[in-house]
């Protein structure tokens, strides 16, 4: 989504979606899961953090985000509970930071 993210300012996260009923989401539904629970946590602020889904599959995605944003990111990931009335959880998998010397 949005704008090119420098790359020595961006963060990899490896995220897996479980849906209570293991329903398998596409990649846009996976999109508008995130959106909303960066919108459920942090409203408009939250919904605007700029990130991009790397690749997708059977609810695991790569994305990269901001490092600034990562914090925002990955609370509103890890507190959401509830995708379409069904219980849901993010998992993050991996943290991929580029390091800076």
């Amino acid at each position: 989504m949005g704008k090119k993210k420098n790359v020595d300012n961006s963060v990899t996260l490896l995220v897996h979606l479980e849906l209570e009923d293991a329903t398998q989401l596409t990649q846009f539904e996976y999109e508008c899961a995130i959106l909303s629970a960066l919108d459920s946590l942090h409203g408009q602020i939250g919904s605007a953090i700029n990130f991009d889904i790397e690749s997708y599959d059977q609810g695991f995605a790569k994305l990269t985000l901001n490092k600034s944003d990562m914090i925002k990111f990955w609370s509103a990931l890890s507190l959401y509970g509830y995708y379409e009335g069904k219980r849901c959880a993010f998992r993050v998998a991996y943290d991929c930071q580029k390091v800076n010397h």
